[in-house]
């Protein structure tokens, strides 16, 4: 069995107009994922899931493969887990098997160093009990000492005294972000798209885009690299 990447790109987007082929430094923003997938020696093809004709064709042109997705499946409100119930079967159908691994790569997330694809995809194959891995950054500041309105008084987000507590002694926090995340296709195909075993894999702290000015500081990142 393969281990494949997917890169879910729709076509709708409401912060950047196409946002997954926006350009960044001379290049369709979903290019620097494709490529970065291509480039990494364990996986062994990569496709791009869109409802999207000129995401199709851009995607093609940098090398991958072109699943179309149904137009219901790709709205504001359609969950990951329907994209990819709907590539795996896809993929079973044309191929009559499953692949190994299915390598979740976001195209929002474009600054990526390929030997960190390849310690996620190693930790992920040395933990067979794992049902996914999921990339994660801490928090520069833990959620543990932020605080919310109740009633126009301020409260603890969390029970106790944390934020008072020095930021050395509060519990670290972390956030998805879309670096690389490590699915198992039976377990999607159960009906959820992580499963309850999910590895955690610790990433630097990263550029994910969903504002011009997100989309403009990774310009300049990649500019001054």
């Amino acid at each position: 069995m393969k281990i494949v990447a997917i890169v879910p790109a729709r076509g709708g987007s409401k912060s950047i107009p196409h946002k997954n082929i926006a350009d960044l430094c001379g290049q369709p923003l979903i290019g620097f994922t494709i490529l970065d997938s291509i480039r990494t020696a364990s996986i062994e093809e990569t496709f791009v899931s869109t409802d999207d004709n000129e995401i199709a064709e851009i995607s093609e042109r940098f090398g991958a493969e072109v699943v179309i997705r149904p137009d219901e499946i790709a709205t504001d409100t359609s969950s990951d887990l329907q994209w990819a119930w709907h590539f795996l079967t896809w993929y079973e159908e044309k191929y009559q098997h499953l692949p190994e691994l299915l390598i979740h790569l976001r195209p929002t997330t474009p600054m990526r160093e390929i030997w960190m694809i390849e310690k996620a995809i190693a930790k992920m194959k040395a933990t067979p009990e794992a049902t996914s891995l999921i990339s994660v950054e801490e928090f520069v500041e833990s959620p543990y000492k932020w605080l919310k309105f109740e009633n126009n008084w301020l409260e603890p987000l969390f029970a106790g005294d944390y934020y008072l507590q020095p930021k050395q002694v509060v519990p670290k926090a972390f956030k998805g972000n879309g670096y690389v995340d490590i699915l198992r296709p039976e377990v999607i195909l159960k009906g959820s798209l992580h499963g309850d075993k999910r590895l955690g894999f610790i990433t630097p702290n990263i550029v994910e885009i969903d504002s011009p000015q997100e989309l403009a500081y990774a310009a300049y990142l990649i500019r001054h690299s």
